[in-house]
């Protein structure tokens, strides 16, 4: 069985990667996947290994790394391989390839047309959501979405998709590219801060709550977001205050009747929020990818997990395994299923509050040697039940079910 990955990364990720690497864009395709493949950034190739004794033979692309891609074009004499659009190199890695199975981890339905057209080989499109729903996607082109989040898996099913629930999972060779942890770091959070319905308002309702209080270092995206996500504020905020002042006025009701934008600035609730706020930006450090975070999470006493709004139900993001297989003490928001992954309190620590987040945090910086032992129990956990070798049988048993439909 043939599968094809093709998935992107973060930009930032690619600034540190080619900065720290300063001449492997020169390199050959090969020697830049490799170099890439060992960061262990967006699963890596992780699944490559995990699969192959199953019968699998797996490529796994991130397709936007322009360098590598650029050098692939190269080698297999690809018309104007400086210039040829990154879509039309993708095409060609998978014609190339000729999968039975696409994995498409990316939101342009109009490249997922063209492969699907191009590649007779695939009998299977699968695509991927995380534990943040958003709704900017390719979803209705695939045969089959995977989500880490069961309420993701929901929303899916719900729109008429068909959707498998996987969790994420823990790669256990990164521990042989970590070195000791050379400092301590009271206490890390990593992610992305989006003031954003169904997206991360509570997380940064939870972390100004404990900015003040405890030692913390949050390795975020947010640091410099993107101008459209000052812009999509912008205007958003705009239209709250155009339809607020239409309410008073008693002229919204007839506006909403003929204009949709009306009726949809209408819903706007609350006026939004900026993309940074101002009372975490003290905090806020660049973010770090690959195995700079994993060794960030190893000098760390403790790893704060808050999930995204859109999973308020179940554990799913992917720091309840990288943390805890790094080595860390991960303190997490609880969840109803958080049992079936992990022993509460001896495992992993829980909380249900902001209050009771930081009651424990300082519990725990205070008691180092219990501290330890969580995270040794934790990372023990991981390695027995949360590995991409224990994942792999449940992907496969999805994928068989999926082709025999």
């Amino acid at each position: 069985m043939r599968l094809f990955r093709a998935y992107s990364v973060y930009s930032e990720y690619l600034k540190q990667l080619y900065g720290e690497h300063p001449r492997l864009a020169m390199r050959s395709f090969d020697e830049q996947k490799r170099t890439h493949d060992a960061e262990a950034v967006a699963w890596g190739n992780a699944y490559t290994r995990a699969l192959a004794p199953l019968g699998y033979e797996v490529l796994e692309i991130p397709f936007n790394v322009e360098p590598m891609q650029r050098a692939w074009a190269t080698e297999n004499e690809l018309p104007n391989p400086a210039e040829i659009d990154a879509a039309d190199i993708l095409m060609a890695q998978v014609k190339a390839f000729a999968p039975e199975i696409l994995w498409y981890d990316h939101h342009d339905p109009g490249l997922l047309k063209r492969i699907r057209a191009a590649v007779p080989s695939v009998r299977l499109i699968l695509g991927w959501m995380g534990s943040s729903i958003d709704a900017r996607n390719a979803w209705d082109q695939m045969d089959l979405v995977l989500s880490c989040a069961p309420e993701g898996v929901d929303y899916l099913r719900a729109l008429g998709l068909r959707s498998e629930h996987l969790h994420h999972a823990f790669d256990p060779a990164v521990l042989d590219r970590l070195a000791p942890p050379g400092r301590t770091i009271p206490v890390t959070f990593f992610g992305s801060i989006l003031r954003r319905s169904r997206f991360h308002l509570n997380r940064d309702r939870i972390l100004t709550r404990l900015v003040s209080d405890i030692p913390i270092e949050i390795y975020s995206p947010s640091l410099d977001p993107p101008l459209r996500e000052y812009a999509k504020s912008a205007v958003s905020a705009a239209l709250f205050l155009v339809t607020r002042t239409m309410r008073a006025l008693g002229i919204l009701e007839g506006a909403a009747r003929r204009s949709t934008l009306v009726r949809k600035a209408a819903l706007i609730a609350s006026a939004p929020r900026m993309p940074v706020n101002r009372r975490l930006r003290p905090y806020l450090q660049p973010a770090v990818f690959g195995l700079k975070m994993y060794q960030t999470e190893r000098e760390s006493a403790l790893v704060l997990n808050i999930h995204a709004d859109s999973s308020p139900d179940y554990a799913s993001n992917v720091r309840l395994f990288e943390a805890t297989g790094a080595g860390s003490c991960l303190l997490t928001d609880w969840r109803k299923n958080i049992g079936e992954l992990f022993e509460p309190e001896r495992e992993i620590v829980t909380y249900r509050s902001p209050e009771e987040c930081l009651e424990k945090a300082r519990w725990l910086l205070e008691h180092p040697r219990e501290r330890l032992e969580i995270a040794g129990a934790g990372q023990a956990r991981v390695l027995k039940d949360h590995t991409f070798v224990e994942r792999a049988p449940v992907l496969d048993d999805i994928l068989r079910r999926a082709l025999s439909a």
